[in-house]
């Protein structure tokens, strides 16, 4: 995949995993200390300089991309803060078509829609099953071999 940006990057914890799969990813966010950090953190990561940048700004201003150009718009934890109308324009205007808007948050996130709600609830029922099923088994000493050689940490 070619271009990916990430919305309200912080100090850029939730771009530094998608240079991995993009050509070119910028992390924008309001908070201009911020983007300071995530570019100090840069520094650290000669391997992703080439492909990654950061940048201040609004995140329901994607004026810096061309029309179709992204493949992704991610968004972790901020919705809540920008100007939502302005944001889905700008998201329909710049994402390829087949491209993805990924908004996640850290903690219970209730939908206007009900069936999208319900959706959204019995997603994280089974992940969180999940996860506990994935933890049982490291406890009890399997699978380990075969899981920390795919995780990447930051």
């Amino acid at each position: 995949m070619e271009n990916a940006v990430d919305i309200a990057c912080g100090s850029g914890q939730s771009t530094f995993p998608l240079a991995p799969y993009f050509r070119h990813v910028t992390g924008t966010d309001i908070n201009s200390d911020q983007v300071e950090q995530a570019k100090k953190l840069l520094k650290t990561k000669p391997d992703m300089v080439q492909k990654v940048n950061f940048e201040i700004g609004k995140g329901e201003d994607l004026s810096q991309f061309a029309d179709r150009s992204l493949d992704l718009v991610s968004m972790g934890q901020a919705m809540h803060w920008i100007d939502t109308e302005k944001f889905y324009r700008e998201t329909d205007r710049t994402l390829r078509v087949g491209g993805t808007l990924a908004i996640y948050g850290y903690g219970n996130v209730k939908l206007d829609n009900t069936a999208a709600n319900d959706i959204v609830w019995e997603v994280r029922r089974v992940y969180t099953e999940l996860c506990i099923c994935i933890s049982v088994c490291l406890l009890a000493g399997f699978l380990t071999d075969r899981l920390t050689d795919s995780f990447t940490y930051y």
